[in-house]
């Protein structure tokens, strides 16, 4: 009886965190800000204002990553640098000059991405390489070399997404395709989602894409036992 008070206790907090880790979206908006909405209630919890972006305003174009762990929101400005600020008090955080990023200035539209089990800030970049930087002492890590990516150069463009649950990292083919790899041996795992099971006319690379960390191992349990969700 008590081992299984345990373990209800160990799943309410579990659903408790993730709920609290999915209440809020946030987005860029046009003036500059960026607003947080819950999802829950749909309304606005929070407004980022555009002052507190340096470098010129880019409106909802604006290229931001959160850090859950140290609820520090990344962004790239127009200046090429990239800046960070504590989302609950806004002081400003760890910075990344630009003379530390490779390749060509891309300024603001240069892609931005977090590798959420190593902790790592990935950055994109002309040459087609993805640069890593540790998330707290942005000491550079190896970079992903532009030529791991087989399908072709898309230069700065290249759009990844981290995977929480298996520690591996998903990118965007130009053949319209998603394929997983692991970063540490970059070897990719063989596991992809072709542009034959997506909607629409072939993006290549270009296609945004996130991954949810909740539903696909919960659908993955349910689905072993019999069920088949509508």
């Amino acid at each position: 009886m008590i081992k299984k008070l345990f373990w209800a206790f160990c799943i309410f907090v579990l659903f408790i965190g993730k709920s609290w880790a999915l209440d809020v979206l946030y987005y860029a908006n046009n003036d500059g800000s960026v607003r947080g909405i819950d999802v829950t209630s749909g309304d606005e919890v929070a407004v980022i204002p555009s002052t507190a972006f340096k470098g010129a305003i880019v409106g909802a174009a604006r290229e931001f990553a959160i850090d859950p762990v140290n609820r520090v929101l990344w962004y790239t400005a127009t200046d090429n640098a990239v800046y960070s600020f504590y989302m609950d008090t806004l002081a400003e955080g760890l910075s990344i000059p630009s003379n530390h990023l490779s390749g060509a200035i891309i300024g603001s539209n240069r892609h931005i991405f977090i590798d959420y089990t190593r902790r790592h800030l990935l950055l994109t970049t002309t040459s087609g390489a993805i640069q890593r930087f540790d998330l707290n002492t942005l000491n550079e890590v190896s970079e992903i070399p532009a030529s791991f990516f087989t399908d072709g150069n898309i230069g700065a463009y290249r759009h990844l997404a981290s995977d929480g649950r298996t520690g591996n990292i998903w990118y965007a083919a130009t053949d319209g395709s998603f394929r997983e790899f692991n970063p540490d041996s970059l070897t990719r795992t063989g596991r992809n989602v072709t542009f034959a099971a997506q909607y629409g006319t072939n993006p290549g690379a270009y296609r945004h894409f996130v991954i949810d960390p909740v539903i696909p191992p919960l659908l993955t349990e349910v689905k072993s036992r019999g069920y088949r969700p509508n």
